[in-house]
C-alpha cells in the first residue's frame, strides 16, 4: 500500500518523495501572497502622490527691478519640469523620488550632476547624521554604479516625508492583519476545493491478492497499480473544465462530498476582498491620502481631491520647495526673491466654463492678470504686455481727494 499512498501524495500535492518540500513552497507561497497586497496597496499610495507630483508647475523666480514675481525659464526650470537627467523624464523622476522616500526610512537622496545638468535619484546610500556638522552621506548606488565619492549634507538633496518611518508603521501593523488574509485565502481555497470519496467495494479488495513481485523485492499488488493510474492520470479528466468520462474498475466508487460542497458557497472571494479593502484604508490613512480617492469612488471626489491635496501633496510639494531653496540659493538670493515655488494649483482639473465667474472676480480685484487665468486653465499664455497688467474696477480703485484716501 505504501506506493498508494505516495501516488495519493503526488497526486494531490504534485510532489515526489520530499513531502517537506509542500510544507515549505505552501509556506513561501502563502507569504509572497499576504506582502502581494500591502505591496499593492503601497504602490497605489505612491502612484497617486508622484501623478499628483507630475503635475504640479515647478516655477523658478528671478525678480528684476520691482517685479518679484518674475519668473525665469532657465536649467532648473527645465530640468524639474521637463528632464531632470539624460535618461529620465520628469514623471519618472518624481515617481522614483516617492518610491524611495516609501521605502527608505532616511529618505529619497537627490544628487546634483557635475555643473548643474541635472538631478538623479540614488537607489541606496548610507548616512551619518550629525547635531552641529553637516551630515555625511557615503556608499551612494545609483543604478549599477557604486559612487567612492563622499558627500555632506550641503552637496545633496534629501526628500523625507513627514512620517519618514510610514512604511515601518504600514509594516507593523499589516504583519498581525496578514494573517487574517493568509487565513481567508486558505478558508476559501480549502472550502471551495473539491472533496472525494473513494469507496472500495468487495470485488475491487480482491484485487489486493493478485501480487507482482518488483526487481527491487518489494510487492505490489494488482490494486495498487489500479489506484495509482487512478490518482495519476484518469482524476485529473474529472478536475477538467471540459467534459470528461473516467473508466472505474469493478467495486470502485467516486463519490464527492456534499457537506463540503455545502460548505463552499458560504465562503467567496468577498471575504478576501473587504480584508484587502480594509488594508487600503490603512495604508491611505497613513499616507493622507483620503480612503475613497484611492479607491476610485466617484462620489464627492472634489472634496476628497481637496483633502488630498491640502493634506498630502502640499506637505510634500513644502517638503521638495524648502530643500531645493536652501541648498541651492544662498540667504541672499532667497531675500531678494529668488527661488523655486511648487505650485499644486493646476492637480485640479480646472474647466473654463465652471471657473468663468470666479476668474473674472479675481481679475476686476486685482488678483490676477489674464495670463494667469490662461495659465490656470491650461492654456497658453498671450505674448502680449497687456496680458500680464493687473486691473481694478472703478468700485476696487483708491480714491485719492484732497489728499485723502476714501
Amino acid at each position: 500500500m505504501a506506493s498508494i499512498l505516495q501516488g495519493i501524495r503526488e497526486w494531490f500535492f504534485g510532489i515526489g518523495d520530499n513531502p517537506s518540500s509542500h510544507t515549505n513552497k505552501s509556506y513561501f507561497e502563502t507569504l509572497q501572497t499576504k506582502v502581494a497586497f500591502k505591496e499593492y496597496a503601497i504602490q497605489i499610495c505612491i502612484n497617486k502622490i508622484a501623478n499628483a507630483l507630475s503635475m504640479c508647475d515647478y516655477i523658478t523666480y528671478d525678480p528684476k527691478g520691482k517685479k518679484t514675481d518674475k519668473v525665469f525659464k532657465g536649467n532648473l526650470w527645465y530640468q524639474l519640469n521637463v528632464s531632470p537627467n539624460p535618461n529620465q523624464s520628469s514623471s519618472d523622476f518624481w515617481q522614483k523620488v516617492i518610491s524611495q522616500a516609501v521605502y527608505d526610512k532616511n529618505g529619497a537622496l537627490i544628487i546634483q550632476m557635475d555643473g548643474g545638468k541635472g538631478f538623479v535619484v540614488a537607489d541606496s546610500y548610507d548616512v551619518k547624521e550629525f547635531a552641529f556638522v553637516p551630515n555625511i552621506y557615503s556608499n551612494i548606488k545609483i543604478g549599477n554604479l557604486l559612487m567612492d565619492k563622499t558627500y555632506n549634507e550641503t552637496q545633496v538633496l534629501r526628500i523625507k516625508l513627514n512620517n519618514s518611518k510610514v512604511k515601518e508603521i504600514v509594516d507593523g501593523v499589516y504583519e498581525e492583519y496578514g494573517k487574517l488574509i493568509g487565513g481567508a485565502i486558505k478558508n476559501y481555497n480549502r472550502n471551495n476545493s473539491k472533496k472525494l470519496w473513494i469507496k472500495m467495494g468487495t470485488m475491487f479488495n480482491q484485487l489486493n491478492q493478485v501480487v507482482t513481485e518488483n526487481e527491487d523485492g518489494t510487492i505490489t499488488t494488482q490494486a495498487d497499480l489500479i489506484l495509482d493510474d487512478l490518482f495519476t492520470n484518469r482524476l485529473k479528466g474529472y478536475f477538467d473544465e471540459r467534459d470528461s468520462a473516467t473508466p472505474l474498475e469493478e467495486g470502485l466508487e467516486v463519490q464527492e462530498s456534499q457537506e463540503n460542497k455545502q460548505q463552499g458557497k458560504e465562503v467567496t472571494t468577498r471575504d478576501v476582498k473587504d480584508l484587502f479593502d480594509d488594508i487600503l484604508n490603512l495604508v491611505a490613512d497613513a499616507f493622507g491620502i483620503p480612503r475613497g480617492l484611492l479607491k476610485g469612488d466617484v462620489a464627492d471626489v472634489e472634496a476628497m481631491t481637496d483633502n488630498f491635496i491640502a493634506f498630502c501633496v502640499n506637505t510634500i510639494a513644502n517638503a521638495i520647495e524648502d530643500e531645493f531653496n536652501r541648498k541651492l540659493y544662498t540667504q541672499e538670493e532667497i531675500i531678494s526673491g529668488k527661488k523655486l515655488a511648487v505650485k499644486t494649483t493646476r492637480i485640479k482639473a480646472h474647466n473654463p466654463v465652471d471657473v468663468a465667474s470666479s476668474a473674472e472676480a479675481l481679475y476686476r480685484i486685482g488678483v490676477a492678470n489674464v495670463n494667469y487665468i490662461r495659465w490656470l486653465i491650461n492654456e497658453e499664455p498671450i505674448d502680449e504686455d497687456w496680458a500680464e497688467d493687473y486691473a481694478l474696477t472703478k468700485n476696487y480703485e483708491r480714491n485719492h481727494d484732497k489728499g485723502e484716501v476714501t
